[in-house]
Order: C-alpha cells, then structure tokens, then sequence
C-alpha cells in the first residue's frame, strides 16, 4: 500500500510538525524512549512518594503511592493527544498516523501504550524485537494502531 501525505503547510506550528519535517526513529532511540518512560516516571513517583508520606504512617504512604500514579498518569495521557510520552518528549521522537501522516492522537496511543505494548511483550518480547525485520521499523503495537515513530529533524 502507498501512502500519500500532503505537503506541509509552512504555517503549521512547529510543536506539532508533520511527518514530512520527521525521520524514521533508530531502534536504538526507541529504546532509549522506553527507559526513559520507566527511569522518568517511577522517579517522581519515588519522589512525590517520599516527601508526601514523610510522617512515616502507612496509611499516608499508600494514598501518597496511588496520588503518585494518579498524576504520574495523567501527564503521560496528556502527551499522548500529541503522539508523545515523556521518554519520547526527552528524545525528540513522536508517533505518527502511518496513513494521514499527523500525530497520533489520545486514542490511538492509549491503546497502542496500554494493550498493544502488552501484546508486543507478550511472546518473549518478540513483539518489539519484531522492528529489526520490519521494513517500515514497525513493532507489533504500531502494526496494530499504524503507527511510525518519527525522530523530529531538528
């Protein structure tokens, strides 16, 4: 299948730029986004966690932990309207509609984020390895949304 994307509008916002001001994205940063999304959140969660239950009772350090998660989470869907989690914000990467060619949207990424990463992982984390042989460097939770993950050229 070809795909077609239009030509960019040059007074389009650079904080959302269009596929065509993109590159395909390493595995290499790929995994790098990754990392990062696990280094990044369950740090501020730590953190939010240690300063909010300084008391030392349990009870205090349960609700901290689940408010932790709560805002941990909120933040990451905030970036997902956009194609971005916060590893990929860091790196300078996004996910793009492989057939519009604009960022993906909250939908898209939250089930590409949530089920299709746990698909990905399922088999032996074949799922993820499965971009080395893809031409179009696609892991099975991009295959299951069209997705590309894009590094920004500047």
């Amino acid at each position: 299948m070809t795909t077609h994307y239009e030509a960019a509008d040059s007074s389009t916002s650079t904080s959302t730029p269009s596929i065509e001001l993109t590159r395909q994205a390493s595995p290499f940063r790929r995994l790098a986004t990754n990392v990062l999304d696990l280094v990044v959140v369950s740090t501020a969660i730590l953190l939010y966690v240690s300063v909010a239950s300084s008391g030392g009772e349990p009870e205090a350090s349960l609700a901290a932990l689940f408010n932790g998660l709560l805002l941990a989470s909120a933040v990451q869907m905030l970036l997902w309207t956009r194609g971005r989690t916060i590893g990929k914000l860091l790196l300078k990467t996004q996910v793009f509609d492989e057939r519009t060619g604009q960022p993906a949207g909250f939908l898209r990424m939250a089930v590409r984020e949530t089920l299709g990463k746990f698909i990905s992982g399922f088999f032996l984390g074949l799922g993820f390895f499965w971009l080395l042989l893809d031409s179009k460097q696609q892991a099975w939770h991009d295959k299951l949304v069209a997705t590309l993950v894009r590094t920004h050229a500047s």
